[in-house]
């Protein structure tokens, strides 16, 4: 089980545990568009990259483990497909996340 306490700066989700304890590795590729490409810079990652991750994490701890505010992902994709932050990650998925945009 998750858990959903909230610590921290503000906008920062804090996920003090995985959602399973298994010790297993994964690896997914995450992908970083337009403003959020900050922090693939700042965590010396390529905007697009292959990440190793503890196995049956959520994609909040994903944000969390990057160091991403929630409030700077506007949509989140798993495998082309919209993704709540309590989705659980496997082995393999692509994970793209877009903030909001503004224009006219």
């Amino acid at each position: 089980m998750a858990c959903t306490n909230f610590k921290g700066r503000k906008g920062v989700w804090r996920f003090t545990k995985p959602l399973l304890k298994s010790g297993l590795k994964m690896e997914i590729e995450l992908r970083l568009y337009a403003t959020l490409v900050k922090y693939a810079e700042k965590n010396k990652i390529p905007q697009f990259s292959t990440v190793e991750l503890e196995e049956g994490l959520i994609l909040a701890n994903l944000l969390e483990k990057f160091g991403i505010l929630r409030e700077h992902v506007r949509i989140a994709m798993v495998n082309g497909k919209r993704a709540e932050l309590n989705q659980v990650l496997r082995d393999g998925d692509r994970v793209g996340l877009f903030p909001p945009v503004g224009g006219g």
